[in-house]
């Protein structure tokens, strides 16, 4: 006698993606001026990109005079926030 088997497929299961606290620009006091993404939060980080003047982001979060824009850190110094001055 054959028996089959049955398996279903897992469900993915949905995760929220954080809310975001408030935007930022990138605001370096310097025309054609640049911020670098880092790693981590604080300046002997790998940097992950560069970001310019003008540039927004989502911030998730702020720890030290650093915000997190989901894709790394920048210096809170150069990146006027909106919502939340």
């Amino acid at each position: 006698m054959v028996t089959a088997l049955t398996s279903e497929a897992p469900t993915p299961s949905r995760t929220a993606s954080p809310a975001f606290l408030a935007t930022c620009l990138v605001a370096t006091g310097v025309e054609n001026g640049a911020l670098n993404v880092r790693a981590c939060a604080g300046i002997q980080c790998p940097v992950l990109r560069v970001a310019r003047e003008g540039d927004r982001f989502e911030v998730f979060g702020e720890a030290n005079g650093w915000l997190n824009v989901g894709e790394g850190w920048v210096n809170a110094q150069f990146c006027r926030k909106d919502g939340y001055e």
